[in-house]
């Protein structure tokens, strides 16, 4: 029903359209739509090449989803945080911010217990920094404290963490850096096996390892280029992969590569002892692909045999806490639930703080209308 209404709701906004913008962008959308489709033509029959080399190269990898039970008996725990950013007068802005720590103590034997950590954050939004980026950073700060409070319990176990190892990607803070670096590091010496589960991907890492150690010849290299980021590469070269295989009962993913190189923050990462590898998972067809990120302590960096055991450990364990419904492990699945921040929930909160501001002094309400209005 609710999509009925939304589907109502964009109709009725297009037909709201003056008619002469509307001619215009609807010629336009059907050109562009067009040209899409020719993309995605020219990207198929490139992708089936690149299959080939890539398969030829050692890179697809496939695992077998039987004999799992054993990862569903064990510790493992999931975390995952939220922001909601409201406000923006005179350039305040007040986040509601949310992490859960999800703990299957005895694996599914077990109920899990679930942590949750909120508070609100003030932040001043900077010239050159939008807030999106700041808030992002404060939720990080408290997601990464829920993950040094587990390392500190010291029960050797998996910790999923909902998105990258390396987050904000563009965040570029010694201090920050040098305090997720230590978190990780904390979890790793207690042997608690740490899996980054990125879903929306827009890194080109996986693409430039290819071009530089893979694909030599220029022909190669040009369909390569064709594609904008490591997911869409990924998504056509499975989906080449699972119609050769049809109903393969094994699991596929790429063999893991070292980015602890790929930018300048990941650089900063290794500087603060973690090397960091990343492998593209999909369980089956119908499932989502994931990027795993796995960060081992550089002083400790196992050798290419005992490491590639270790990322197949660590896929085929993402496999057995995925459930067929959910795309993503069931730890950080819940967690996901239990601190999601609605932008509604979010605004209420931000109504209430407005309310106490008000005054019925006449400057104070003419500057706040003059504020409010350039929202």
């Amino acid at each position: 029903m609710s999509q009925n209404i939304y589907e109502i709701l964009r109709r009725y906004e297009f037909n709201r359209t003056e008619p002469e913008t509307l001619v215009g962008l609807v010629k336009e959308a059907v050109d562009k739509g067009e040209a899409a489709r020719e993309e995605q033509e020219r990207l198929r029959k490139a992708s089936a090449d690149l299959l080939t080399l890539l398969r030829e190269a050692g890179l697809i990898l496939e695992t077998d989803l039987e004999g799992l039970e054993h990862f569903l008996q064990g510790c493992v725990a999931g975390v995952d945080g939220s922001r909601q950013p409201v406000g923006g007068v005179g350039g305040k802005w007040y986040v509601p911010l949310s992490c859960a720590l999800v703990v299957f103590g005895q694996g599914l034997q077990g109920d899990p217990q679930v942590e949750v950590e909120s508070h609100i954050e003030v932040i001043q939004e900077e010239e050159f920094r939008r807030i999106g980026a700041l808030s992002s950073e404060r939720m990080l700060q408290v997601e990464t404290k829920a993950i040094l409070r587990w390392a500190m319990r010291d029960k050797p176990s998996i910790l999923f963490i909902d998105g990258p190892i390396v987050d904000p990607p563009l965040c570029r803070d010694q201090d920050y850096i040098h305090y997720r670096c230590s978190a990780i590091q904390e979890c790793l010496k207690r042997d608690i096996r740490v899996i980054g589960c990125a879903k929306r991907v827009r890194d080109i890492h996986f693409k430039k390892y290819l071009m530089s150690q893979i694909i030599h010849d220029e022909t190669g290299k040009t369909k390569l280029d064709m594609f904008p980021s490591d997911l869409q590469l990924v998504a056509f070269v499975f989906a080449h992969h699972w119609r050769q295989v049809g109903g393969s009962a094994k699991g596929v993913y790429t063999r893991p590569i070292d980015v602890s190189e790929a930018t300048e923050v990941y650089k900063l990462y290794r500087e603060n002892g973690l090397r960091i590898f990343s492998t593209f998972v999909q369980k089956s067809l119908g499932q989502y692909i994931l990027r795993l990120d796995l960060p081992f302590i550089e002083a400790e960096l196992p050798g290419e045999d005992k490491l590639l055991e270790r990322v197949a450990e660590a896929v085929r364990a993402t496999f057995a806490w995925t459930y067929p419904d959910q795309n993503i492990p069931l730890p950080i699945f819940i967690a996901d639930a239990k601190c999601e921040i609605r932008k509604g929930c979010a605004e209420v909160l931000y109504e209430e703080i407005m309310t106490r501001t008000r005054t019925t002094e006449p400057i104070d309400q003419i500057v706040a209308l003059q504020l409010e209005a350039r929202l």
